[in-house]
């Protein structure tokens, strides 16, 4: 997701026919959408996030969201 939020970063896809404005905040929150979606997942799991591994995608996870937001 973060090479997506990259590369789509100065011109977003937007579907047709929306203003370039609004398109770029339903583009954003998609993208929002899509990395929110296993971070619940593992949540759920017992300390699933507590690992090396769990806590680099959590921060990861962070970085972007404050970029996007």
């Amino acid at each position: 997701m973060d090479q997506l939020f990259q590369k789509g970063r100065q011109n977003p896809t937007i579907s047709k026919n929306m203003p370039p404005k609004s398109g770029a905040i339903a583009w954003a929150r998609s993208i929002m959408g899509r990395i929110k979606r296993p971070i619940y997942k593992f949540k759920t799991k017992e300390n699933l996030l507590q690992t090396e591994t769990g806590k680099e995608v959590t921060l990861k996870y962070i970085q972007l969201a404050k970029q996007l937001d």
